[in-house]
């Protein structure tokens, strides 16, 4: 098992990471806050035609303004909070330095057999021997 840990960190490889639950809901809110913004326009030409038809009075057309600016500017700030929690989850160490970190504590002697039993498990999810060509299989859970 180390050796395929060892060759995972070492090799170019391919991993298939799922999205966590929160990284789609964030890209679900990104995307819903993007059509919000999108319709912005519409909205302020349709307050201003509806104060020009004499629909709205001066006062209602200057809350209704006041309105759709505040809520443009929250929109906004959502969006660069969300770019912000993208970017500081970028600079998270790669799952290479990750995996040769797990590989150097499993092979160090002096570290307790409970401490790696519990690092393999936290990392991997599922390990497949096939007997066929006597390789083991790992499936990450990150």
């Amino acid at each position: 098992m180390l050796e395929t840990l060892q060759r995972d960190y070492t090799s170019p490889f391919e991993l298939s990471i799922a999205p966590k639950p929160s990284d789609t809901q964030n890209s679900d809110e990104y995307e819903i806050i993007n059509k919000q913004l999108g319709t912005f326009d519409a909205k302020l030409e349709r307050i201003t035609t509806a104060y020009q038809d004499g629909i709205d009075t001066i006062e209602e057309y200057k809350q209704n303004k006041i309105f759709l600016s505040s809520e443009r500017e929250r929109l906004h700030a959502r969006l660069s909070e969300m770019k912000e929690t993208i970017l500081n989850a970028d600079e998270q160490q790669p799952i290479e330095k990750r995996l040769k970190d797990v590989y150097d504590l499993l092979s160090d002697e002096t570290i307790e057999f409970d401490i790696k039993y519990q690092t393999i498990h936290f990392l991997v999810s599922k390990i497949t021997y096939e007997k066929a060509t006597q390789t083991l299989k790992l499936q990450y859970k990150y």
